[in-house]
């Protein structure tokens, strides 16, 4: 073998998860997510089912962020909506080699995993306080998204039974019918209120990077709609929203986030 290639051996011998050199963690991780990188390796190299292993380990991540060659990577939306599929991606990363490149599209995709995944297996696996911030994510984030793509598709519908060709400003008069606002106005309020968040909590920086991404601001209008709506027309945009991305994305994931949604309200009404 060359000095080179010993050389390089040498390094991914001595490699730890998460790119990480032996003896030297990344500071953005802690001790559980760090375990949780090694449990993968482990269990991915043992030739346990992968989607089951990517499971367990997201149970035992706990870093809300961090760092990866240089990109930040955010997995907690305003520090209460769980990314899942950010933090899968992620994950997926340190044990490419061990899936196969078929079923890991099918579930980036599709959220579809290679055998089906029971509910009650998923939320044992995931733990009470991520399914719960999944839940967030999903209305906050995904639900929030699809009602926006629907009320502009109402809006384009609107005009052309009225003769108008013309798609110009769609996704601003949207804006003022879901929220009473512009995007432009609501933006700067988000952005006002995140940097006295981040401020008031450590000084900005990297976590007030993070509070001022698409995503986050998505969960921002989410909480203000609800804040300033009647319960009927919070009720009423949920179901649009949710068939506005049925229609579009019959996924199993999508699935099984309405039965996590459903137990969790019947759990909230004493059912």
């Amino acid at each position: 073998m060359s000095d080179r290639r010993a050389s390089a051996a040498n390094k991914r011998r001595t490699a730890e998860p998460g790119g990480q050199r032996a003896g030297r963690r990344d500071p953005s991780l802690t001790a559980e997510s760090f375990e949780a990188l090694r449990h993968l390796r482990q269990g991915v190299a043992a030739k346990r089912p992968w989607h089951l292993v990517l499971l367990e380990a997201v149970g035992m991540w706990t870093s809300p962020g961090e760092v990866l060659r240089g990109q930040e990577r955010q997995y907690l939306v305003a520090g209460e909506a769980f990314d899942l599929l950010t933090l899968a991606q992620r994950l997926g990363e340190e044990v490419a080699e061990g899936i196969p490149q078929v079923e890991w599209r099918a579930f980036l995709v599709h959220g579809r995993f290679p055998q089906p995944v029971e509910e009650e297996d998923f939320r044992a696996l995931l733990g009470s306080a991520k399914v719960k911030g999944l839940l967030n994510y999903w209305y906050g984030v995904a639900l929030e998204g699809a009602l926006q793509a629907a009320v502009r598709d109402e809006m384009r519908k609107e005009r052309l039974s009225v003769g108008m060709r013309t798609q110009a400003g769609v996704a601003d008069h949207a804006f003022r019918r879901i929220y009473g606002a512009t995007r432009g106005l609501l933006l700067q309020q988000f952005r006002q209120a995140g940097s006295e968040e981040a401020v008031a909590v450590n000084g900005g920086g990297l976590a007030a990077k993070a509070g001022q991404s698409p995503k986050a601001f998505l969960y921002w209008l989410f909480k203000l709609r609800v804040r300033e709506s009647e319960k009927a027309r919070v009720a009423s945009d949920t179901r649009k929203a949710l068939l506005w991305l049925q229609r579009r994305r019959p996924e199993p994931l999508l699935t099984m986030m309405q039965g996590l949604a459903l137990a969790e309200a019947e759990v909230g009404n004493g059912v």
